[in-house]
């Protein structure tokens, strides 16, 4: 029902007014909770502030106001500098000893470390023929640069860590595993700190890598007779690779000296074969005046000459024989032949000739 509802008996009502049998609450209301502190600081059994009060808070706000001004008076340790922000906007940086600031919320001074530090960190990587190894590396840097390790990079903690990791599996990625594996592989963490260091100079992050240890590189239990395995397979593939290398360097030896053999043998040829033609043509160009003279008897003596040298070096078997009587002879020398011939034709009758073969 409204406080002024027509049916009220009680007629209009304000709802602020006290009801009839009740007494005002001391502890409600704002003007009670004044009431009280000032009773807490009041000499006065009236309640008013006395001088003593007064003298008092003015003691409490005065030690208030020292404390909070010494706030801004700190200790910088040796290793450390103070990069100094008013309202957030970056001020300066002052050096290790004793630094002073406006008090808080006015100036703040954050702490950073600018000696050398170093990060602990094991990663999976896939070499590029495909085999996992754990790269256990150790990162040491120092912050070059505070003002620009706070304000140039969101989360340098974190970008520090991810281009490391990135930056290994980036080296070791485009190797093999028997590459990373041997004692030599920390060659690789001088690629490692370049590939960091220009990453980081481009963000402006205020950091120097001074160098990267890789501590281990192993094989994952998880794989490793699986790669050994692969590391067996290709270790005999490169046995087989340098017997087969061997073998040719024996025998290309052998096939290039045969080579200049017959090379040697071409061209002693192909030289007999020119003077042959060439003392032909010679004797031939002088034959050719006496030819044009008597052109039959030149002709004979040719024929005569030629079969000369034909039958000289051939074989030449005889048979003769009257009746039942055979006799078969063979001579092999060019002498032999021609005396054999002409015995046989001065001995053999008329009615008898000599029949010759020659194979």
């Amino acid at each position: 029902m409204a406080w002024n509802d027509p049916g009220n008996s009680s007629g209009k009502r304000n709802p602020w007014e006290r009801r009839p049998g009740k007494t005002p609450s001391n502890g409600s209301g704002m003007n009670e909770l004044i009431k009280q502190i000032k009773k807490m600081f009041s000499s006065q059994p009236g309640g008013g502030m006395g001088v003593g009060a007064g003298a008092v808070f003015l003691l409490l706000l005065a030690v208030l106001l020292v404390l909070w001004g010494s706030s801004g008076m700190y200790q910088i340790p040796n290793g450390q500098v103070a990069v100094v922000t008013r309202f957030g906007k970056y001020q300066r940086v002052e050096q290790p000893g004793r630094g002073v600031r406006l008090p808080w919320p006015i100036e703040d001074a954050q702490l950073i470390n600018t000696g050398e530090e170093q990060r602990n960190a094991q990663l999976r990587v896939l070499t590029n023929d495909e085999a996992f190894v754990d790269v256990v590396f150790v990162v040491k840097y120092r912050r070059v640069d505070p003002a620009a390790w706070i304000f140039n990079v969101r989360d340098p903690e974190s970008m520090l860590t991810e281009l490391s990791e990135s930056a290994v599996r980036e080296v070791f990625g485009h190797e093999s595993m028997a590459a990373v594996l041997v004692p030599t592989r920390q060659l690789f963490a001088a690629h490692v700190r370049e590939l960091m260091q220009s990453t980081l100079d481009a963000a402006e992050s205020g950091v120097t890598v001074n160098g990267i240890d890789v501590i281990d590189v192993r094989v994952p239990s998880e794989v490793k007779p699986a790669q050994d395995e692969v590391v067996k397979a290709q270790a005999e593939n490169t046995a087989m690779i340098a017997q087969a290398r061997e073998y040719a360097s024996t025998l290309l030896p052998a096939a290039s000296g045969d080579a200049a053999v017959i090379r040697e043998k071409a061209e002693a040829f192909k030289s007999e074969r020119i003077a042959t033609a060439t003392g032909d043509t010679e004797r031939f160009l002088k034959l050719l005046p006496e030819y044009q003279k008597a052109p039959a008897a030149i002709r004979e003596r040719m024929y005569i000459e030629t079969m000369q040298s034909i039958y000289s070096g051939a074989r030449k078997v005889f048979v003769e024989g009257k009746g039942n009587n055979v006799n078969i002879t063979v001579e092999k020398s060019a002498e032999q032949s021609t005396s054999a011939v002409e015995v046989r034709a001065a001995s053999t009758p008329a009615t008898t000739p000599a029949k010759g073969v020659a194979k």
